[in-house]
């Protein structure tokens, strides 16, 4: 009877590589969570199937071919979708590449590593492509394992973090933009200031430290430096409200908006 489980198996290894893809936040988690649970009740039905055609003597019936076959149609098609999801991200993380104005790492480095995964991707619907009608279960398996590591590979360059420090750095030029105003209107802002250095130390630290590939050293410097930022704003917000200044520059709310939404935790 294992052989009847076998489907069942590469079904949930398929969809634990695609709560990994799906890290989203708001209603896109929701919406992930959604196809998830959709693709996990179409595995189950799957391998209902298969048990109640192939039991007892009908393993070689044509009935239990018949819901083999459905059964290994649905796991491939899962890969296929995983395969899309993947390709869907990298090309998201592409476009925002392109709008860095203070990439924390080599931009064209960065966007050649995103295209080598986008290869690696376009190789495994060749290999999909290429399996047999009735192919084994070790045959897709052996994809689905290979394409998990290729995700735990590239997901473990960090891009999420480095796309967070280049959005750190806006926010960290915004807000020493209104240090600055505030500082010609004869207001001190020592503190605001000291502040803001802290936070740029942190960046850079953090940028070096990816540099080394020490991963949790740059972990650890981003949010320091997210905490910086966080109490940077707070403080403009203060000076400006005990100065009673009356014009907010656009771009300082923006930044003041944008440190007070980030949460703090990584």
């Amino acid at each position: 009877m294992k052989k009847l489980f076998t489907l069942l198996i590469v079904g949930l290894f398929i969809l634990s590589i695609v709560s990994l893809v799906f890290a989203q936040r708001g209603d896109a988690r929701t919406a992930a969570s959604q196809e998830i649970q959709e693709r996990r009740d179409a595995v189950k039905a799957s391998a209902q199937e298969v048990r109640s055609a192939c039991g007892g003597e009908n393993r070689s019936s044509d009935a239990c071919k018949t819901a083999q076959n459905e059964a290994r149609e649905k796991a491939k098609v899962h890969v296929e979708k995983v395969l899309d999801n993947l390709e869907m991200i990298a090309n998201k993380m592409l476009v925002k590449l392109d709008s860095f104005k203070h990439p924390p790492v080599n931009k064209d480095e960065v966007k050649v590593e995103i295209q080598e995964f986008l290869s690696q991707i376009d190789g495994f619907r060749e290999r999909l492509d290429a399996l047999p009608a009735d192919f084994k279960r070790a045959d897709l398996h052996a994809i689905v394992v290979d394409i998990r590591q290729a995700w735990v590979d590239f997901r473990g360059h960090n891009y999420a973090h480095r796309i967070l420090a280049s959005r750190m750095h806006r926010v960290l030029e915004r807000l020493e933009g209104m240090e600055n105003v505030l500082s010609e209107k004869g207001i001190d802002t020592s503190e605001l200031e000291a502040t803001l250095e802290k936070a740029k130390n942190e960046l850079d630290q953090g940028k070096i430290a990816w540099q080394n590939d020490d991963v949790q050293g740059a972990k650890t410097h981003l949010r320091a430096a997210k905490e910086q930022l966080r109490q940077a704003a707070v403080m403009v917000r203060k000076l400006m409200e005990e100065n009673s200044l009356e014009v907010k520059p656009a771009e300082v709310s923006t930044a003041i908006s944008q440190a007070d939404a980030e949460p703090v935790t990584i």
